[in-house]
């Protein structure tokens, strides 16, 4: 169970000196921390792993970011930093991403944009962060047999982790880690250095501990804006009591869109440093003419997917399709995968999709969501803000019960939220209901 795997976690950290571990000042348990956490859900098969870039695919993506978005090119100097996040929805015309939107609009001075994350083939005319973790990632392979990391550092973090994870390579884990995170700290001094920002705002620090780092160095201020929903089982936000201020990657503030989107987390930051994000863009829903799909209303159901459950969550989804073909069932049916999933999906799934295709609408990525919520009267999904959302706008919420879903348990009782064991009682459910 994820649960499982959160609680050995939690099992590691309950001796809080694991994270006074430092090589030259960097926190290796912070370093290795989630990593270690998703090394135990793909080992179990939880968590489904992304394809790998064949080496002409990695050489072409190279060159392009280099050429065309190499976050070095943009040397003016900047009052703040707005790195956005690759979760767009469509407002006026434009793509934007809801989250920071009202930085951009209320900033005063000059300000630097940045885009990152999901889908590094976007926004290409904008400097784009992810050349920066490329091009870490790809030195820190090259390097790693070379490198001879602090053995008896190594040694100290280890003992913290082997009474529960005996199958690690630890000592190589954390040597590419490392390795990543200094050139990625160079990088990043260097591109603050000149252009010289107040503030960073960012959405999802896990990416960007050694930005966090470079910045709080240069007394420059990192805060970062929720751009979803996470539990204490999804460890993200979720760290020991009293570690306040003691975190060394996690941002100086932290704007939360709703507490129960955060609900039970140990966020390690002061209470005063915690904001509630007042932005007109977050209830974005469905403005400004996006083309709407011109189903049968009220006899749709949206599929919310995540790409770390990608393989359960497909499985559990293709059974209640067949279900619905089975009878010739009627109903409109979307699917939303998550902006990370997209090359994820094999060629024997992308065929499924086409011979169901005149029932079913796979949501393509310029798609958001929220164009469709008044074409369906259900979603479905395991754990994600969009069913919160979707709750609000008086949709009917299912939970579908794969690995993940206990991220969803207190929200589950709180808003009394069904519970589908598979996709046949998925579509019985509705099927009962009409």
């Amino acid at each position: 169970m994820i649960n499982g795997n959160s609680d050995i976690v939690g099992r590691i950290e309950a001796d809080k000196k694991v994270f006074n571990v430092h090589i030259k000042g960097i926190p290796l348990w912070e370093l290795i921390r989630y990593t270690l956490f998703l090394h135990l859900e793909h080992q179990q098969g939880f968590v489904a792993k992304q394809k790998s870039l064949t080496i002409s695919q990695k050489v072409k993506r190279f060159f392009r970011l280099a050429i065309y978005s190499n976050p070095l090119f943009s040397l003016s100097k900047a009052d703040i930093l707005v790195i956005r996040c690759s979760r767009k929805a469509l407002f006026k015309g434009k793509r934007i991403d809801i989250y920071t939107a009202h930085i951009e609009d209320e900033a005063k001075g000059n300000i630097g944009i940045y885009e990152t994350a999901y889908d590094s083939s976007a926004d290409l005319e904008r400097p784009h962060l992810y050349f920066f973790d490329f091009l870490s990632n790809a030195i820190a392979r090259v390097a790693l047999p070379f490198y001879r990391i602090n053995k008896q550092k190594i040694n100290a973090l280890t003992a913290f982790i082997k009474p529960y994870v005996s199958d690690l390579d630890v000592q190589k884990l954390v040597a590419f880690e490392y390795l990543k995170f200094r050139i990625k700290y160079v990088l990043f001094a260097t591109l603050l250095k000149i252009r010289k920002p107040k503030a960073v705002y960012f959405t999802n620090y896990i990416d960007k501990g050694a930005l966090i780092a470079a910045a709080k160095k240069q007394n420059i201020l990192t805060i970062e804006i929720q751009h979803g929903f996470t539990s204490p089982t999804l460890l993200l936000y979720h760290y020991p009591k009293g570690m306040s201020g003691q975190v060394l990657l996690f941002p100086d503030r932290y704007y939360y869109l709703n507490y129960d989107y955060i609900l039970g987390c140990n966020l390690p930051i002061e209470d005063e440093k915690l904001k509630l994000l007042k932005s007109s863009y977050i209830k974005l829903k469905e403005k400004d003419g996006e083309q709407k799909h011109k189903g049968l209303k009220g006899k749709g159901i949206l599929f919310i997917s995540q790409h770390l459950l990608h393989h359960n969550f497909l499985q559990f989804f293709k059974d209640f399709v067949n279900a619905c073909t089975a009878i010739k069932n009627d109903i409109k049916i979307y699917y939303k995968p998550h902006p990370n999933e997209y090359d994820m999906f094999s060629e024997q799934d992308l065929s499924f999709f086409s011979d169901v295709s005149q029932q079913v609408e796979f949501l393509t990525a310029e798609k958001t969501p929220y164009a469709y919520l008044s074409e369906v009267n259900y979603v479905a999904g395991v754990y994600s803000t969009f069913l919160l959302e979707a709750k609000e706008a008086d949709k009917e919420v299912i939970l579908m019960n794969i690995p993940g879903v206990e991220h969803f348990d207190e929200l589950k009782k709180k808003y009394n939220l069904k519970l589908a064991a598979c996709g046949q009682e998925l579509f019985n459910f509705i099927a009962d209901k009409s």
